[in-house]
């Protein structure tokens, strides 16, 4: 088991940084469970529980939640864990770490959900899990397909056999989970012998899982799903006969630091500059270190899409924000990468046909000094009744950044519903060059529902070679899906068709919509299940070849998404994606699939991590090796990509 290193800060004030399961760090912990704070100078020392039941002042200090002092198991100037009390309500609770010399930090609140599956693993992600004969399962002692393993978790809710705060959970009678539950190793079903409170321990859980006998030798993301909440994954190391997915993938290095729920990732030269709401980090990928961050002061919390542009004089990076309902963007000169410094923050204006400002922009991206952008946005009554949906596609010119201004929208043009400013946009990105001939076009993804929520999935060509007057072209209509989310290309050998892949939903927004019991807004979150669209473009070096798209087909999966945005190509007809949680579990973890689009009819997706705070993907190499960067709640994580022969 282990524990994050975050950047410390400077002692003093006692401030709490974030509280999360002591497994995964996630935003979420159940009663009962393992917990832990992250801050500064949250301890005089540094101090461990030396036996049970647990104490409730360690190093100097407590943690309070709702006034009430709690067990806990270590304490440090910038981490404490300890036992959330097995009574505490599910909602938002308060937390405070008082030093037993007077100090007290501010009160924090965080979330509490009834269960909140949480596995502990290595700093390689390797879960931490033992045989029936409690031998450690490592990648060089792999469990044998077929067989069971123990697996240690946190989260599992409410139990038969109650235990007090503090206190070893029993062997005899076991302690065991109420709620429905599952396992799935690699994407397979694994059957759940035993899930409850380990015994000997306090808070701590374990499930004893059989792994499939179908598995081949290999790592697979191993998750657990209680009460409708999936866990973040942990890899475990098998060997088997059976027939396993192509090892795409491989998890080589991670650069840890404090990230958002979600952000956006963008490389320049040596350096990958990670998008959160809150800041911008920068990270060294020569050493794959965090090494300094920026934009506190302007983001404001309502940052996480941005994109860089070299085709400005200098290098500036721009960021999508958005506070108070007002969208805007942030521009920054990255001429000196590690010490970026701001330029400017031009309004979005409204669209020409509607008195409205521009809301929630879904994408951004660059051709030469002009960017593209989307919206996707609606209104709604006290009910929670859609009253009206909004989405437009704009350009903004930056021939001088620090002076950037709106430079066109999108051209109406009868019978292209995507052109409507009342079409939903939830992303639209330029086509990038391919081997022959760069056509200046862009994709937009979306539904032909017009104020409704009922449609099929939707994908306009916009010609912009006319950068002051992008106008549709081409649209490809799917009825096998009610909205198109993103999409990836990857390109083949000149006079060959150009692969591309269209993800979407099997259904649209939610409609009305839920109070989210996480932030207490309205949740209108895409219902239905992942779809994936094949289709070819021409590849024959002439302006026409954006607009020649050939549909293959569409599969429909059996994984809930509340939306696919990112898609990368691989190569060799590889993709990989990120599905963002499904609508039960809004506030979930997000997972990254790889997609064999070999058979280009009927492609396969399957796992590779979920993991909180995954929500966008990049591909680069450094003409040798591909890698995939996917930022995380806790960082940067890196893969090397590795097709099959």
């Amino acid at each position: 088991m282990c524990f994050a290193a975050f950047p410390a800060g400077i002692l003093g004030q006692i401030t709490v940084a974030s509280v999360t399961d002591a497994a995964s760090y996630g935003p979420r912990v159940a009663p009962g469970s393992l917990a832990t704070v992250f801050g500064t100078s949250l301890a005089g020392s540094t101090a461990s529980a030396s036996g049970l039941p647990l104490p409730t002042t360690l190093g100097g200090t407590r943690v309070l939640i709702n006034g009430a002092a709690v067990p806990l198991l270590y304490a440090s100037p910038t981490q404490i864990n300890f036992q959330v009390p097995r009574t505490l309500a599910a909602g938002t609770a308060s937390l405070i770490v008082a030093s037993t010399s007077g100090g007290a930090s501010a009160a924090f609140p965080f979330l509490v959900t009834p269960e909140a599956p949480a596995l502990f693993q290595d700093s390689s992600n390797n879960a931490a899990a033992q045989s029936t004969s409690y031998q450690a399962i490592t990648p060089k002692n792999p469990a044998a397909a077929g067989s069971t393993v123990i697996v240690y978790l946190t989260g599992i809710g409410p139990v038969n056999n109650p235990v007090a705060d503090g206190a070893s959970a029993p062997a005899s009678p076991l302690a065991q989970a109420t709620t429905k539950y599952s396992a799935s190793i690699g994407g397979v079903s694994a059957k759940v012998g035993f899930l409850g409170l380990s015994p000997g321990f306090a808070g701590l859980a374990q499930a004893n899982i059989e792994v499939p006998s179908t598995l081949a030798t290999g790592t697979y993301p191993l998750t657990v799903t209680i009460g409708g909440l999936v866990s973040a994954s942990a890899q475990l190391a098998v060997t088997g006969s059976g027939t396993a997915p192509a090892p795409v993938l491989s998890l080589t290095s991670k650069a840890p630091f404090a990230n958002g729920l979600t952000s956006s990732v963008n490389v320049l030269d040596t350096l990958a500059y990670v998008c959160s709401p809150q800041r911008i980090s920068i990270v060294d990928l020569t050493s794959f270190s965090y090494v300094g961050e920026f934009g506190d002061a302007t983001l404001l919390g309502g940052g996480g899409i941005c994109a860089l542009n070299n085709a400005t004089g200098s290098p500036i990076l721009v960021d999508a924000i958005q506070i108070s309902g007002v969208a805007s963007y942030l521009v920054y000169s990255v001429a000196s990468p590690l010490q970026p410094v701001f330029l400017a923050q031009p309004p979005l204006y409204s669209n020409p046909s509607s008195a409205i400002a521009l809301q929630n922009v879904t994408s951004l991206s660059f051709t030469g000094p002009y960017s593209v952008s989307t919206t996707n946005w609606y209104t709604f009554d006290n009910k929670l009744n859609i009253t009206k949906q909004y989405g437009d596609f704009f350009t903004f010119a930056f021939n001088s950044p620090t002076y950037p201004a709106v430079l066109s929208f999108l051209n109406l043009t009868t019978g292209f519903p995507a052109s409507s400013e009342n079409s939903p946009k939830p992303n639209g990105l330029v086509v990038p060059q391919n081997q022959l001939y760069s056509p200046i076009a862009a994709y937009i993804c979306g539904t032909t529902a017009l104020n409704t929520t009922t449609g099929n999935a939707l994908l306009t060509v916009v010609d912009l070679s006319n950068i002051s007057l992008p106008t549709p072209v081409v649209q490809l209509v799917t009825s096998s899906a009610a909205v198109f989310t993103g999409f990836g290309y990857q390109f083949a050998l000149p006079g060959e068709p150009n692969l591309l892949l269209i993800t979407g939903n099997t259904a649209n927004i939610r409609n009305p919509g839920i109070v989210d019991a996480a932030t207490g807004g309205a949740n209108f979150a895409y219902t239905g299940n992942l779809t994936l669209t094949t289709a070819y473009l021409t590849n024959t070096g002439t302006a026409a070849d954006f607009e020649n798209i050939t549909s293959i087909g569409t599969t429909v999966t059996n994984i809930q998404t509340n939306g696919t945005y990112y898609v990368q190509g691989l190569g060799g007809q590889f993709f990989a994606l990120v599905t963002q949680p499904p609508a039960t579990d809004l506030n979930g973890p997000a997972t990254l699939m790889i997609v064999d689009a070999r058979t280009v009819s009927s492609p396969v997706v399957y796992p590779v991590a979920t993991a909180w705070g995954l929500s966008s993907i990049l591909v680069l190499t450094d003409g040798t090796t591909e890698y995939l960067l996917a930022p995380t709640s806790q960082g940067l994580s890196v893969y090397t990509v590795t097709l099959p022969q």
